[in-house]
C-alpha cells in the first residue's frame, strides 16, 4: 500500500476545510432556528438541491430552498436543532461529502411540540473562499409528539432523599 505524504500546507488546508464544513453545518441549524433567511440562503449553491426524502419533498435551486424555509418559518413557531456525529470526507480541494445526525425539537404555530431524530447527508463544494451545500438529503429516523415523552425532571416529585 502506497501512503501519500502531505505537505504541511496541504494538511493545514484539509484542517481548514473540515473546520469550515463543520461551521457550515452549525450555521444551517442556527440560521433556521433564528429564522435568518438571508444567512440561510448564503449556505446554498445556486443550483443546490434539498430533499426531505421520507416526506417526499424536494427543492431544486436556492430559490425553492428559500421557499421551503419560508414555509417552515410560517408553520413552526420554534425550532431547535442539535447536531452531532459529523463525519467529513474531502474528495478534492473543492468538493466534499458529509454526514451528521440531528435532533430537532419543534413547536407548531398551534402549540404542538414534536421531537425528531434525523440524519443529514451532504454534498459540498468550495465556492471561492467558502463552502456551500450542493445537496442535503434529510433522512428522518424517529419522531413523535413531545407530549408522549413523559414528564421532565422539573415535573418530578420534590423532596429530600430518605
Amino acid at each position: 500500500m502506497v501512503e501519500t505524504v502531505l505537505t504541511v500546507e496541504e494538511r493545514m488546508a484539509r484542517l481548514e476545510a473540515r473546520a469550515a464544513i463543520s461551521e457550515l453545518t452549525a450555521r444551517y441549524c442556527r440560521s433556521l432556528d433564528q429564522r435568518d433567511r438571508e444567512a440561510f440562503g448564503e449556505l446554498w449553491a445556486e443550483d443546490a438541491v434539498q430533499e426531505l426524502r421520507d416526506r417526499g419533498i424536494r427543492f431544486e435551486g436556492r430559490g425553492q430552498i428559500l421557499e421551503g424555509f419560508d414555509n417552515t418559518v410560517r408553520s413552526l413557531a420554534h425550532t431547535h436543532h442539535l447536531t452531532g456525529n459529523l463525519a467529513v470526507e474531502l474528495l478534492s480541494d473543492t468538493t466534499a461529502r458529509g454526514v451528521c445526525d440531528v435532533l430537532v425539537a419543534t413547536l407548531s404555530a398551534e402549540g404542538e411540540g414534536w421531537l425528531t431524530a434525523a440524519t443529514y447527508e451532504d454534498r459540498l463544494r468550495r465556492d471561492g473562499d467558502r463552502w456551500v451545500f450542493v445537496a442535503r438529503v434529510v433522512h428522518d429516523r424517529v419522531g413523535g409528539p413531545l407530549a408522549q415523552l413523559g414528564p421532565t425532571s422539573s415535573a418530578a416529585p420534590q423532596g429530600g432523599s430518605s
